[in-house]
């Protein structure tokens, strides 16, 4: 019965599930793979044949933790926390502590190149291996001509991870210097400067040549940056004369100081300015021995040029330059001489004593000009001491009262038919003038000069009393050309005080010692004849005025400047400029008339004097007054 039960059963369920008799092998030993699906399907039997081995019983929540394996590095050690075996038996926390088994660095430590140890103090500011572009040429020059950026490398160091500053490695940077230029025929266009002009076009400093031409250097010093001199418009191969002495290539053939003309000065050169505009052009010792004759005439016109340091004679050489013309007369009359004593050559100005407080400036001699007599206090009269306008000296010619000078045209056209004065000197407009000299002189320049300076001290006895009045006395310099048109400013003059002002009484430059402002009705109280002030006390030594609390220079000029009420005369009052000098560009062997003007304005009183000396070609000059050298030595020429 059970057997019959079991076989019904069998029989029904592959009924339902449409089985057959093909689901055992032949020999019924083995399970055949189901062929049914679906959820009506009998489970697969999953209960392993009694040969299968049996599964361990899976562990019970509830059981016990197992204990951790013994490290192999030594009883106790634990690897989550011991500093000398972090993690792994061995591994060390170097600045570190440990925590769950990885090394973590203390304070202020880092581990930049990330090895596991933190060797390095403060922050990895980049990571090992990577770059950084930099470029440390001029703003404005990168990606320019031959210009590019390059990079740097990320230092690790004990001092953290930062990029090296010491060198960006690549970049290519404006050429400086003539050795890290290069001209190449088949790159007209190359930019070594990267200022965004082919250098076979640049002409930096506008002296008509380019830095390349045909694949070679042609200007060797384009720019200051490369050469040592502040004047690189005067190196180039148009110079015909390579100057001496000065370690420079003058003119661009690749040999240095070769030249004739000495660059060198007795006195050591120092400071910014030494280089090629210290260069002097060799003309000679031609004012010792000088003997004045006391006269006026074209051998006293010579000599004046002389005493100058005007050593150039009538001659054809271009590299000397040449005196052609010279003489001294009246302003406005060129026919007329002056009164002999109102020119003068002397060996330095003195003081009654005897003592030289005024030394030339170069060489033994300089020249002096004066509306009255041209001498100084050791010469027994004191300068400025007498008039020459008077009938007393020739009434026979044109000395009468009635025969003034006249402003030269030139400058009196150029401001308006009246003399330059102080804007705040109103009213100070009178242009009648009298005891006039004029030096004329006609120059002209060696072949390679490009300018010329002279020194020259201005006194006058006008000062202070008579400063803001009709009584301006001047002194002028006209430069102009061979037809008499003016060179440089339009009115002629080139010669100013350090202000930018003409030479003259009312604008009240006088540097021997400070003076008040000409406007300054407090400091001038005694405007209008009244007495000098007692023991003015305006003087500062500042380096431009000699020992101003003893008036030392100006003593020179009178023996007792700015006496007190008590002692007040015609001639106690003075005052004058410290040495100042005038620079003014020309062309070489361009023929050029100098004329040196000085005048009383509106009477015949209190006299002006004007030193002039260092007449000095030069290698450059630009339009300018300016204190001479602190140094007011003579320059003596061996």
């Amino acid at each position: 019965m059970r057997i019959s039960r079991l076989m019904a059963f069998a029989f029904s369920c592959c009924l339902i599930t449409s089985c057959s008799d093909d689901s055992k092998t032949k020999d019924n030993t083995e399970p055949a793979t189901p062929d049914c699906q679906g959820s009506d399907c009998p489970a697969t039997p999953t209960d392993p044949t009694p040969s299968d081995p049996q599964d361990p019983d899976p562990k019970d929540p509830t059981d016990p933790p197992l204990d951790p394996p013994e490290p192999e590095c030594g009883e106790g050690i634990d690897l989550m926390t011991d500093i000398n075996n972090c993690g792994t038996c061995g591994h060390t926390c170097v600045n570190a502590i440990c925590e769950e088994g990885a090394c973590k660095c203390e304070e202020d430590y880092f581990d930049c190149d990330e090895d596991g140890t933190c060797e390095t103090l403060h922050e990895c500011i980049c990571k090992p291996g990577q770059t950084d572009p930099c470029y440390e040429g001029d703003e404005g020059t990168e990606g320019v001509g031959r210009c590019k950026s390059g990079y740097r490398n990320c230092i690790v160091d004990e001092n953290g991870a930062y990029w090296d500053s010491s060198e960006c490695i690549d970049q290519v940077l404006p050429a400086q210097t003539l050795s890290e230029f290069s001209c190449d025929v088949n790159t007209p266009d190359i930019d070594n400067d990267c200022n965004g002009i082919p250098d076979a076009q640049q002409d930096e400093d506008q002296d008509g040549f380019a830095i390349c031409k045909d694949g070679a250097i042609l200007d060797c010093c384009d720019s200051q940056k490369w050469c040592n001199t502040t004047k690189p418009e005067l190196i180039n191969p148009g110079v015909t004369i390579d100057c001496n002495d000065n370690q420079l290539d003058d003119n661009c053939n690749g040999t240095v100081d070769e030249g004739e003309i000495s660059c060198s000065e007795p006195i050591p050169c120092q400071g910014p300015d030494c280089g090629v505009e210290a260069c002097k052009f060799s003309y000679g010792d031609c004012d010792q021995g000088l003997v004045w004759n006391n006269s006026n005439n074209a051998d006293s016109a010579m000599l004046l040029a002389k005493s100058m340091d005007i050593c150039m004679g009538a001659s054809s050489d271009p590299t000397k330059g040449s005196l052609i013309e010279y003489s001294v007369h009246r302003s406005g009359y060129p026919s007329n001489t002056v009164a002999p004593q109102q020119i003068n050559i002397l060996p330095g100005m003195k003081d009654k004593s005897g003592n030289t407080l005024i030394k030339p400036r170069l060489g033994h001699t300089f020249a002096l000009l004066s509306t009255g007599d041209a001498l100084d206090v050791g010469g027994g009269l004191e300068t400025g001491d007498k008039a020459y306008s008077k009938s007393e000296y020739d009434p026979a010619t044109f000395y009468g009262v009635s025969l003034e000078d006249t402003v030269p045209e030139l400058y009196l056209s150029a401001h308006g038919n009246q003399l330059q004065t102080h804007p705040n000197c109103k009213g100070a407009t009178n242009t009648r003038i009298i005891d006039s000299v004029v030096l004329h002189l006609k120059l002209q320049a060696p072949q390679d000069a490009k300018g010329f300076s002279f020194d020259f001290r201005f006194f006058t006895r006008e000062f202070p009393e008579y400063v803001c009045t009709d009584y301006n006395d001047f002194f002028l310099t006209l430069m102009t050309d061979e037809n008499g048109a003016p060179l440089q400013n339009a009115d002629g003059n080139i010669s100013f005080d350090t202000a930018g002002n003409p030479i003259s009484v009312n604008n009240a430059y006088f540097t021997t010692c400070t003076a008040p402002s000409c406007y300054d009705s407090t400091a001038f109280s005694y405007f209008g004849g009244g007495a000098c002030p007692a023991n003015y006390s305006g003087c500062t030594e500042d380096g431009h005025c000699g020992k101003c609390d003893s008036f030392n220079e100006l003593y020179a000029y009178h023996p007792n400047p700015y006496a007190g009420a008590v002692d007040y005369s015609h001639s106690a009052c003075g005052g004058g400029t410290a040495w100042l000098t005038t620079t003014a560009p020309i062309t070489g062997g361009q023929v050029f008339n100098l004329d040196f003007y000085i005048w009383d304005t509106k009477d015949s009183n209190k006299d002006s004097t004007v030193i002039l000396d260092n007449f000095r070609w030069l290698c450059d000059a630009a339009l300018n007054t300016g204190f001479a050298p602190p140094a007011e030595n003579p320059i003596e020429i061996n």
